[in-house]
């Protein structure tokens, strides 16, 4: 559909298997996909550099590689398909919002704080393997990270570990939809508070002259 002026496209819900070229929609801003037949992303939106809402949802894509590095999405909903990674958003350092709810998620990587410092919400629950709360270190440097779901998922019957999240995302208002509550804080400091003063004593005391390591904050590749 060439239309030089055009800025926002819905075809959600339909039964679209081809992504398309949107080339000619230079002035694109919003392009809503989501609940179509979409296997790949093969197409054309690299010259889409307006486009700032990206809704791929409820599709069959098993990949974001061919995701082009020149765009400047900042939100981008891509829950309910078949995503194994999330390679292809290195260059995405603009999203505020990333949805990848229900899909095959292992990992965040590469997305992180250092290379995606504009992320406010991330949604990766119901991803079945997505189970081990030092996955969501490399989020622990968001300075703007407020909200984080990760239900339905492993962490559901684990009441501890909502503190200990709430602790690595310092600056979290929401988790899981609830309230990050003041009592939650105060019981974050309780409970981490004394137990790093002791590591870094030891750590002086072991090796005096190196700077201290905080090993609750983890590289993805560390894990393995």
């Amino acid at each position: 559909m060439p239309n030089a002026r055009l800025e926002v496209v819905d075809l959600s819900n339909n039964c679209i298997t081809y992504f398309g070229d949107w080339s000619f929609n230079p002035r694109l801003r919003i392009l809503k996909l989501g609940g179509n037949l979409l296997t790949s992303l093969r197409g054309d939106i690299s010259r889409n550099v307006f486009l700032r809402h990206l809704d791929l949802s409820n599709n069959r894509l098993t990949r974001l590689a061919e995701l082009p590095s020149t765009l400047f999405v900042e939100e981008l909903l891509v829950a309910n398909n078949r995503l194994t990674s999330l390679e292809g958003l290195e260059s995405f350092g603009q999203l505020t919002t990333l949805d990848v709810h229900g899909n095959l998620l292992k990992w965040l990587h590469p997305v992180c704080a250092e290379t995606h410092p504009h992320l406010m919400y991330v949604d990766v629950g119901a991803n079945p393997e997505f189970g081990d709360v030092r996955l969501l270190t490399p989020l622990a440097g968001s300075r703007l990270l407020c909200s984080i779901n990760l239900f339905p998922g492993p962490f559901e019957e684990v009441k501890w570990l909502r503190i200990k999240i709430i602790h690595m995302l310092t600056h979290l208002e929401f988790l899981n939809g609830e309230p990050v509550t003041s009592e939650e804080k105060v019981e974050v400091e309780e409970v981490y508070g004394a137990e790093l003063s002791e590591q870094r004593q030891v750590w002086e005391r072991l090796l005096p002259g190196e700077a201290f390591l905080d090993r609750r904050v983890l590289k993805a590749h560390e894990l393995n």
